[in-house]
């Protein structure tokens, strides 16, 4: 999660703070940053910082970095001045915000009260990944929130353990694309190397010449066997992580040369993964003899005779199919248009049956893009056409399981 760290840089903070000759509330405050940098620099080395000072006017000091040297230089160059202006602050962090990472991404912003903020929101999340007779100590980045049990009333929570338990193996074609509550990089803490507990930072900035000169690359690693293998083999890992809570590992490329060992928490239950079934009845494959060519959704030997062909997203691949066949309609109206809406409904059905009304925002984007471009080259109707399903697609009433699907526009071109 990215943090944003506001200093009061007004004449006021200039105020004497204690007996102590020069000990004012900005040098006690930049004494403070400095020391929940250290603790961030060493506890959550991948966190992204920011820094921002503000007295009438706000100003950013140094962007979204993950250079925490370099903010602590630049705490030095900040000068008070004039008065403060809380409202103003507000009002330009949350733009500052915003177009940083949008409005979903939610922002730890530190203002004071450092000990307490490193404690409660930076404290390193440890653990150990277990394998039959393997095992490593690792920390997880970010670290892991309590899972909120949707199926409870009273709303309790769920607290992950401290030991991920490697239950099985199963490959990346049949693992798909389940939903994932949140992910995680798994890295791991030799025991012998340097070991951080939450708060020490915050004490002392010092650390021994024997801790920083260990070379972890030459310490055996079973996160670095298990992310070889699984990357080579194109596999997944499912773990369990609680009572009844499970996750999945697997290797993660942001690009072609680099890549990561991450964990995916699902939700808390047996069953988190409707094509799988219960977790806790998986077995080896070897238990199943008498099928040719296993893999998941297992189906029934017997066909029942209230089946039908249903719309399944569980590889990113079939997602994609959907809405392409349905642009590919749209670029062939008026010809298609009876295959366009057919396509168009089968889609808004499935939408609406999981819930995804982002999706249909993206496709009702999509096909108003598609009737700018149509415009002036293709048949009239096209354009009338498309404008019609996108408005339909917008309505509230576009958004209800109840409504009844969307029918084509009459036009005076379908009536000649």
């Amino acid at each position: 999660m990215p943090t944003l760290a506001v200093l009061d840089a007004s004449l006021s903070m200039l105020v004497t703070a204690s007996e102590e000759p020069g000990e004012t509330k900005l040098s006690l405050a930049l004494q403070g940053l400095q020391k929940f940098l250290t603790h961030i620099s060493l506890c959550n080395k991948l966190e992204l910082l920011s820094l921002a000072a503000f007295s009438s006017s706000f100003d950013v000091v140094f962007p979204f970095s993950r250079d925490y040297d370099g903010i602590k230089r630049h705490l030095e160059t900040i000068e008070p001045c004039d008065v403060s202006c809380i409202s103003v602050a507000l009002s330009r962090l949350q733009s500052y915000i915003f177009h940083e990472w949008g409005h979903a991404e939610n922002c730890q912003t530190v203002m004071s009260m450092f000990h307490r903020i490193c404690e409660v929101y930076y404290a390193p999340f440890t653990g150990t990944i277990t394998c039959g007779c393997l095992s490593e100590t690792i920390s997880l980045c970010p670290p892991p929130q309590p899972a909120v049990l949707s199926s409870d009333t009273v709303g309790r929570s769920l607290q992950m353990s401290s030991n991920l338990k490697v239950i099985g193996f199963v490959q990346l074609a049949d693992l798909g694309n389940p939903p994932l509550l949140s992910r995680h990089l798994i890295v791991p803490r030799p025991e012998s190397g340097l070991s951080v507990v939450p708060g020490d930072a915050l004490k002392s900035e010092a650390s021994t010449d024997e801790d920083l000169s260990i070379d972890e690359g030459k310490i055996p690693s079973f996160c670095v066997l298990l992310h070889a293998s699984l990357k080579v083999e194109n596999m997944a890992a499912f773990c369990q992580v609680a009572d009844d809570w499970f996750g999945v590992i697997f290797s993660w490329a942001d690009n072609k040369k680099k890549s990561n060992l991450m964990l995916g928490l699902l939700e808390p239950g047996s069953k988190s993964v409707p094509w799988y079934g219960d977790m806790n009845l998986l077995g080896p494959l070897s238990d199943l003899p008498s099928l040719e060519n296993p893999s998941f959704p297992v189906r029934p030997s017997e066909k029942r005779s209230y089946a039908t062909n249903v719309v399944t997203w569980s590889r990113p691949g079939s997602l994609q199919a959907d809405v392409q066949k349905v642009v590919r309609h749209a670029r062939k109206l008026p010809e298609k248009t009876h295959n366009f809406y057919k396509e168009l409904n089968k889609l808004r059905k499935a939408a609406l049956t999981l819930g995804f009304h982002e999706l249909l925002d993206s496709l009702a984007s999509l096909l108003e893009r598609e009737g700018q471009i149509l415009r002036g080259s293709a048949h009239p109707e096209a354009s009338l056409q498309l404008g019609h399903a996108v408005q339909q697609l917008k309505l509230p009433s576009g958004k209800d399981p109840r409504h009844a699907s969307i029918v084509p526009m009459m036009t005076s071109y379908g009536n000649e």
